[in-house]
């Protein structure tokens, strides 16, 4: 049975440089690879081996409540679109 994986990323890089070969690894077995993350140099490449990329609005340096606060609603509707079994969030 195919898996939805889902990594939630604050930098698209993160996973290009740092979880490439396991994301790579998931699709070779036929899992679905969603990777969460603001546009990016690399979303393409990562598209082009297998993944789908989900566009989220971030800002990584910012404390502001309201963007937080948009920022869950974005992944409540993530959540929601993508139903995944497993989720990767943390770098």
């Amino acid at each position: 049975m195919q898996s939805t994986i889902l990594f939630l990323v604050n930098h698209e890089v993160v996973i290009y440089n740092f979880r490439k070969e396991i994301v790579e690894a998931f699709l070779e077995v036929g899992h679905r690879v969603v990777i969460s993350s603001p546009p990016g140099e690399k979303i393409d490449e990562l598209v082009s081996v297998g993944c789908i990329h989900e566009n989220v609005t971030i800002n990584r340096h910012g404390k502001n409540i309201t963007e937080d606060l948009s920022l869950m609603r974005q992944y409540d509707n993530l959540f929601a679109k993508v139903k995944p079994d497993i989720i990767f969030s943390k770098d």
